[in-house]
């Protein structure tokens, strides 16, 4: 996923929004919907605001980058915390998210 160049709304290679796939996948009766591989910030968690509604669950597994360009746990975590009160229901990391990344995102968890 990538932001668009129009409203920076994440999109799909093809240009589709991320947001139409999903709800799309969810109304075919996809048990969940979820999103990888793309850095956490501000556009996953307004890709998660923009799905409450999904009747299945958001999964949400970000990557924490590449090595020499790593986020550290604790940011990794705020950001996915943050798609997580935006609405994602569940949540975990993708490339460079190792397990400091995940034990930080329990953490915000029980918090």
């Amino acid at each position: 996923l990538t932001p668009s160049p129009s409203d920076g709304g994440l999109v799909l290679p093809d240009g589709t929004p991320a947001a139409e796939a999903l709800r799309a996948l969810a109304a075919d009766g996809a048990a969940a919907v979820g999103v990888n591989c793309l850095l956490p910030g501000a556009g996953l968690a307004a890709l998660a605001a923009s799905l409450r509604e999904l009747p299945v669950p958001l999964l949400v597994k970000p990557s924490a980058g590449l090595p020499g360009a790593l986020l550290a746990p604790d940011p990794f975590a705020a950001w996915v915390r943050a798609a997580v009160r935006a609405g994602a229901r569940w949540a975990g990391g993708c490339c460079g998210a190792g397990p400091g990344h995940l034990a930080a995102i329990a953490q915000l968890a029980r918090g």
